[in-house]
């Protein structure tokens, strides 16, 4: 009966630990119909609605800078989520390194719209950015 008891509780924890990892995990992000760069400023890029776009461009938080959405001109195109920051490979206890900042936008109804980012000090008011990143993206019914 002991040994019952011992392998019940023994299913039953790992049955709570698989359905904690499954909650806390994210799905699966499609792989982008485009991926964009800097060497894509000034372009026009035409997408089909559901379609994912990424914008990766340099940047280094460490200098105070980060890239942001400064202008969605239009309403076919939604952001999803926040830019993600990856470092770029690095020694160990190296500080200061660069890397990549990473949008994702949807292709959300027919239409154009124009995606301005701009690398900037959030803090820094009235002064232009460093940098500015602008496409027009235009999204086609499928």
């Amino acid at each position: 009966m002991t040994r019952l008891f011992c392998f019940a509780g023994a299913v039953f924890t790992a049955v709570l630990a698989l359905g904690a990892a499954a909650i806390g995990a994210e799905p699966p992000v499609p792989e982008p119909a485009q991926k964009l760069t800097a060497a894509d400023n000034g372009k026009t890029i035409k997408l089909k609605l559901g379609d994912l776009v990424t914008i990766s461009l340099k940047g280094n938080p460490t200098t105070g800078f980060s890239w942001r959405t400064a202008k969605l001109d239009g309403k076919s195109l939604e952001q999803k989520g926040e830019p993600k920051y990856t470092t770029n490979r690095h020694q160990p206890g190296m500080v200061g390194v660069g890397g990549m900042f990473v949008f994702t936008f949807k292709a959300a109804k027919p239409g154009k719209t124009e995606v301005n980012l701009e690398y900037v000090r959030p803090w820094e008011k009235n002064k232009k950015p460093v940098e500015t990143f602008t496409a027009t993206i235009e999204v086609e019914k499928k």
